[in-house]
């Protein structure tokens, strides 16, 4: 009786591992975010590309990184108020997913005037 509750045992394992390994094996990366385009206009900063999803995130890169507030995200446009900035060029990370994978982070780089 053991040796057959054993072999049950066993045959329930090993389907379940084939099972995850078949959805790890077959498990598509997430498509790689992608910024095309950047405008500054009337205090405002948008991003214009592609993977965005809809919950990114914005940081101003620098010495102090600077979280932007994101006012409108779809997977195509970011829109963000931009804080008081000196004239020059900085660097933007956008993010999607914290950051989680390579494939959810791009950085570009802004004008202000």
């Amino acid at each position: 009786m053991r040796a057959k509750l054993r072999m049950i045992v066993r045959s329930v394992l090993l389907v379940a591992g084939g099972v995850a390994l078949s959805a790890f094996v077959n498990a598509q990366p997430a498509p790689q975010l992608q910024i095309d385009t950047v405008a500054v206009k009337d205090g405002l900063v948008t991003l214009a590309g592609k993977n965005f999803g809809t919950s990114a995130a914005v940081t101003l890169v620098g010495e102090q990184p600077l979280a932007l507030t994101v006012e409108t995200a779809t997977e195509t446009e970011i829109t963000c108020p931009l804080p008081s900035l000196a004239p020059g060029v900085y660097v933007l990370r956008v993010t999607r997913d914290a950051g989680a994978t390579p494939e959810g982070s791009a950085k570009t780089s802004m004008l202000i005037q």
